[in-house]
């Protein structure tokens, strides 16, 4: 599973359309390499009342909000994380593409008395459910009989079968008839895979599980 994670800082002196463009950016490069999830965090100096109903949306808390929003992210920072002795508000934001990931997100107290920006954190919930172990039909092509699968589909009387039948009984009937030509001329296994086995354990190790247990 790969995880992609950056820490940003929007400087106050960054301009409106740079701003917007760092994220756009950001987010192609993401996406293009095909992420589990996205998680932006840090310093946006932007404000907006969607984040904190009591800061006024800033022109720049706006332009992140509306491409955020755009690119299905959420912020899940509601509280003040720069405060002042005259003013809070709340600019240290994070921000994920994923909600269902999150156990708990929050902010703790400054380490240092002189620095106004607290301390943002994310839990993730990276516990994966994998499905219960399932059968699939396995085949063995590389030892197909293809001349007998010619001769049997040259042999088969199609016109018979597909007599009175509609459009979607014969689809089913052929597809059917096909599958069992193969089965017959293929050499094929049911086998039952298990998502949750790690990629080295192939059957020869899963035979000696058995015989240990």
């Amino acid at each position: 599973m790969q995880l992609l994670f950056t820490d940003l800082l929007v400087s106050q002196l960054t301009s409106l359309s740079t701003s917007c463009s760092i994220l756009i950016i950001y987010y192609m490069i993401f996406s293009s390499l095909n992420p589990a999830f996205v998680i932006l965090l840090g310093d946006f100096n932007a404000k907006s009342s969607s984040w904190y109903s009591h800061d006024i949306t800033s022109p720049e808390g706006f332009c992140i909000e509306s491409l955020t929003s755009f690119y299905s992210f959420s912020q899940v920072i509601s509280v003040p994380t720069h405060i002042l002795p005259n003013s809070s508000t709340c600019i240290n934001l994070i921000f994920v593409d994923q909600s269902s990931i999150i156990r708990n997100s929050g902010v703790h107290s400054s380490l240092h008395p002189n620095c106004h920006h607290q301390i943002i954190y994310l839990k993730l919930n990276l516990k994966i459910d994998y499905p219960p172990p399932h059968e699939r039909l396995v085949w063995d092509y590389n030892k197909t009989n293809v001349e007998s699968i010619n001769l049997a589909i040259d042999r088969f009387n199609w016109q018979n079968l597909f007599e009175g039948k509609n459009v979607n009984e014969q689809v089913y009937l052929f597809n059917k008839t096909i599958l069992n030509i193969f089965k017959n001329f293929i050499p094929n296994k049911i086998v039952t895979f298990d998502d949750s086995d790690s990629p080295w354990v192939n059957e020869q190790i899963k035979n000696l599980i058995r015989l240990k247990n």
